[in-house]
């Protein structure tokens, strides 16, 4: 029955063992989806005798919110036919039970012997929203229905270039949720009646929504479906004592950066790092996370964040005098290094890849004297 016609479109995707794309077959993923199983239902849609139309309910993976609505449809329009996946995601603490769709795009020949081919354009960014709307936080059809939607700082640079995004997001502390964190974990719960206090990886659960954020920026154009998650780190800053990490109830802002987009010969870095922090108070926690895209594709305006410390003593008069000349530090009034100095150099930077091939560093930060209360700033800027 699915496979009605000689030449039907119908019978192409259910028939042929292969699917072009590009300059390769691969296998027709039609054929499984369409697996005759106890639990599906199929629903043809008709016009002028011809099938145009295809609904599939399955009993065994939908959410009984949504067991009248389709889990697969495919529409054939002209010489293309679109494939529709619905994922059922269920209801969470903040999160209403939704549906959420990917969309497949193919080229329709049917004089030719692999008559399906894949349009592979724009199939990144239907990836990646869809993993989007899966994996933030607030609710994907409401309140975040497009990618450019994204926890991106409104105030910061109108440019759109990675580098000057930052992500920001909120997250509250509910009991529950460090309760099921340390469950998963396998840390035993203390005392229930007492304050319940997040484990220092929470931070991970904090900054999640922010985190992933730059994997969805629309000008990284990483293949989502081939993406690694590398490592996380964790640095304890200095506002955080002992035994004060957050608590329940308590809401949490943070803020990312993407730190490092670089590419290699077999695939594609992006490094985020930011920090977090009770909400109006200084950061407590710095995180660390990076990711790579495996494939041979290649990032456009790669770059990577420079911190660098740097201590010199000015135990010789040439070196205060080679210190006071530069003509791109700019001191303090009365601040000048003097002889017996030590000075602190914390230099923050940006190493950008321009199309030429070559390396723009633009530089700046602060210097700090040990034997002293006050600060002194600097500001560099170089071209290599």
């Amino acid at each position: 029955m699915l496979s009605l016609g000689e030449d039907s479109w119908l019978k192409a995707i259910t028939t042929t063992p292969y699917i072009v794309q590009n300059k390769k077959n691969v296998a027709n993923q039609f054929r499984k989806i369409f697996d005759a199983s106890s639990g599906k239902i199929f629903k043809l849609h008709l016009s002028e005798e011809k099938v145009v139309g295809l609904e599939l309910f399955d009993s065994n993976v939908q959410l009984k919110e949504f067991s009248d609505k389709p889990m697969v449809t495919v529409v054939h329009e002209k010489d293309e036919i679109i494939l529709t996946l619905f994922h059922s995601r269920p209801g969470t603490r903040v999160l209403k039970p939704n549906r959420i769709p990917l969309t497949f795009r193919y080229k329709y020949i049917p004089q030719l012997d692999s008559p399906i081919h894949e349009i592979l354009d724009g199939k990144n960014n239907r990836v990646k929203d869809f993993y989007r709307q899966l994996w933030l936080i607030r609710d994907s059809v409401n309140e975040n229905p497009a990618m450019s939607n994204l926890p991106i700082d409104k105030n910061s640079s109108m440019s759109n270039l990675p580098k000057d995004k930052i992500f920001k997001s909120q997250y509250t502390l509910k009991r529950e949720d460090i309760e099921k964190f340390m469950l998963a974990v396998g840390r035993p719960l203390s005392d229930r009646n007492k304050l319940r206090k997040a484990p220092f990886d929470f931070a991970i659960v904090c900054a999640w929504e922010s985190l992933i954020g730059p994997l969805f920026f629309e000008n990284i154009e990483g293949n989502i479906l081939e993406l690694v998650h590398l490592s996380n780190q964790f640095k304890k800053l200095p506002n955080l004592e002992e035994d004060n990490f957050f608590h329940e109830n308590e809401i949490v802002d943070v803020e990312m950066r993407i730190h490092e987009l670089s590419n290699n010969d077999m695939d594609q870095i992006v490094c985020a790092k930011g920090t977090l922090g009770r909400q109006g108070k200084p950061p407590l926690v710095e995180i660390t996370s990076e990711f790579i895209f495996l494939g041979k594709q290649k990032f456009s305006g790669c770059f990577k964040r420079l911190n660098y410390d740097y201590i010199v003593e000015c135990n010789k008069k040439d070196t205060v005098a080679i210190i006071r000349s530069k003509e791109y530090l700019k001191w303090s009034e009365g601040k000048q290094p003097q002889e017996n100095d030590k000075l602190l150099f914390k230099v923050q930077g940006i190493q950008v890849d321009s199309e030429n091939g070559k390396l723009q560093i633009s530089v700046n930060g602060d210097i700090f004297r040990f034997n002293g209360d006050f600060r002194m700033f600097l500001f560099i800027t170089k071209f290599i």
